[in-house]
């Protein structure tokens, strides 16, 4: 994947292999907060980013939502954005129950505040 201010090589291919991922990547979100949905109950969620951050105990998650917020950051780097996303998705069976509430709960405030998934 590229980022949209580089040069790149557009086929067919690609552009099914992004959309699939997109989808992939919803369908992971949407079952995590169909799951998950009464741990946002306490959460503000119109909190600005630098107090939503000083909220956040976990250094997994605070290390992890910095990297989302700098690729964001980064001429809006997608391709980087989309993999963290994944990654931090695909951990959360991984990590301690505390950090998985705290992810979950900030992967929630991205979709809500930024992304709009």
């Amino acid at each position: 994947m590229a980022q949209y201010g580089s040069f790149q090589n557009f086929t067919w291919d690609q552009l099914e292999a992004a959309k699939n991922a997109r989808k992939a990547l919803i369908k992971k979100i949407q079952k995590l907060f169909d799951t998950h949905s009464k741990v946002i109950v306490d959460s503000d969620m119109l909190t600005p980013y630098e107090t939503f951050k000083d909220q956040i105990s976990s250094k997994y998650v605070g290390d992890a939502l910095e990297d989302v917020i700098a690729a964001l950051m980064d001429d809006l780097n997608t391709p980087q954005l989309i993999a963290l996303l994944n990654q931090s998705l695909n951990a959360l069976n991984k990590v301690e129950e505390v950090d998985r509430k705290e992810l979950f709960i900030a992967l929630y405030w991205l979709e809500k505040k930024l992304l709009k998934i």
